[in-house]
């Protein structure tokens, strides 16, 4: 009889450690496409720079030939925030609410979001950060042709 709670409890603790490896998994890729897409914002910051101040240099300041690179930063930026507010929904979901970090949604000590929505919305980001490369990756050709028509 105590060998089968003995049993139990082993199961009982490894599934619950189990589930808390792939929680911190999630976290730990969101954070590290969280880094990445702050690198591409600065990259594309740093080339709109350069474009503003050849303009500027040239006396052609023209916003209609910068609207893309800012719908691009604007995409990227979106990104971020809903990496994010999932990795603020799946530290929330272990219950420590003081591991959420300070820039993380959070109202009256509660994620905004329901917690069922923790657990499928980090595909469904995953998801639509692929589509939202593709929609960057699009701009920047667009861009790119337009400059080469030029």
């Amino acid at each position: 009889m105590d060998r089968d709670k003995n049993i139990e409890w082993i199961k009982d603790k490894f599934n619950k450690g189990k589930e808390e490896l792939v929680r911190l998994t999630k976290i730990s890729k969101l954070k590290i496409e969280v880094a990445s897409t702050k690198k591409k914002i600065d990259e594309k910051l740093k080339n709109l720079g350069l474009k503003v101040y050849q303009m500027s240099k040239e006396g052609e300041i023209f916003p209609e030939n910068l609207n893309l690179d800012f719908e691009s930063i604007n995409l990227l930026e979106d990104k971020i925030k809903e990496l994010e507010f999932a990795i603020g929904e799946l530290k929330a979901q272990k219950g420590d609410i003081d591991d959420v970090e300070e820039d993380t949604e959070v109202v009256n000590g509660e994620v905004i979001a329901e917690e069922s929505k923790a657990a499928s919305g980090i595909e469904d980001i995953t998801d639509k950060t692929a589509s939202d490369q593709d929609s960057i990756d699009e701009l920047t050709d667009i861009k790119k042709t337009e400059n080469k028509d030029n």
